[in-house]
């Protein structure tokens, strides 16, 4: 892994992962515990009914049975909506990558979390999309986090195991917010807590997640999340078309070797654009763009996963401001 993402870096990614699946994805599943809370706090009180008790006394007690169908509902509503969501929760993530489907995982989360902590007996309906929030967006958070364990080649199939474990285990969560709450913590302070635990998430997704998927087999040199290793050899960061623009000073070498594959007039690179030495002493800009673009779009670099700045055909290309004309060059493969 020379270059590429270190042991250190995927054992921090495959322990935050099972943190992650283990504390917060499948909390749905606790309900028993989480309905303790909200019936001591008097959610759906209203559906008790007043009831002779038989005895010898005939005293009155309360028939809840439409309290206890209630919970029951939002319950079966979660956790169907924890299985029916999965095919589209995996067409978003085969479509749109790891980083649109965490975000939309968090936000889901984010706002369950939030929906749970404002509410009031009073508005005790919200617990039905709040549950179903946390359960889908619990659902799209271990889905992303299964391709870590292409990170580990031969282990894979026992890190896959692992994160399905913590899944279950995170049943856990709902039990230890009962056990707080009969030691005086309220319900609003806990979940206020899971929701700011998002900044957490949203870290993870942005530093120790690849941006689109993990590759399997996993290529030499592979790296992911901001600051890959290609980046650093390459150049600074912009804003580009599709992701980062990649200005690059030139001509590149990239693991040794490098060519120029087209020549473009100085006129196709759009300007203004920053003053970088390049190898040979002169003031050389850059900037890079995808295969099929028209000249002079910005490069949808993937260096931010450390793919060695190559594209789907197993290239890597920038256009290379060097005097009066501009020189294509790729890397590894045919652009």
């Amino acid at each position: 892994m020379a270059g590429g993402a270190g042991l250190a870096k995927r054992l921090g990614t495959l322990l935050s992962g099972l943190l992650e699946c283990g504390a917060f994805c499948g909390i749905i599943f606790g309900w028993a515990s989480l309905v303790f809370v909200l019936k001591d706090l008097g959610y759906f009180k209203e559906l008790c009914q007043p009831s002779a008790t038989p005895s010898p006394n005939l005293t009155l007690g309360s028939d809840c049975s439409g309290q206890d169908e209630q919970f029951s509902l939002v319950f079966t509503i979660g956790s169907f909506m924890n299985n029916f969501m999965t095919f589209l929760m995996g067409v978003v993530f085969d479509r749109f990558g790891t980083t649109a489907a965490r975000l939309i995982a968090i936000s889901l989360y984010t706002g369950g979390t939030l929906l749970i902590a404002f509410s009031t007996p009073e508005t005790a309906v919200l617990l039905f999309p709040a549950m179903s929030m946390l359960s889908v967006g619990g659902m799209l958070l271990i889905l992303t986090n299964m391709q870590v364990g292409n990170l580990f080649g031969n282990y894979r199939s026992i890190i896959i195991t692992l994160y399905n474990g913590a899944f279950d285990s995170s049943s856990a969560i709902f039990l230890i917010v009962k056990l707080l709450y009969e030691h005086g913590l309220s319900l609003r302070a806990m979940f206020l807590f899971l929701a700011a635990c998002s900044a957490w998430h949203l870290l993870r997704t942005l530093f120790l997640m690849p941006r689109t998927r993990i590759p399997y087999p996993l290529p030499p040199d592979y790296n992911y999340g901001y600051g890959g290793a290609a980046c650093a050899l390459l150049g600074l960061w912009g804003e580009g078309r599709q992701g980062p623009t990649l200005w690059a000073a030139g001509p590149v070498t990239w693991a040794g070797r490098h060519r120029v594959t087209q020549a473009l007039p100085q006129s196709a690179v759009p300007g203004p654009l920053p003053l970088l030495p390049n190898t040979q002493g002169q003031a050389a800009p850059g900037r890079g763009r995808t295969r099929g673009d028209t000249p002079g779009t910005p490069y949808s670099s993937r260096c931010r996963e450390g793919e060695s700045a190559r594209d789907g055909n197993g290239g890597g290309g920038a256009y290379i401001w060097g005097g009066a004309w501009t020189a294509r060059w790729a890397v590894g493969g045919a652009m």
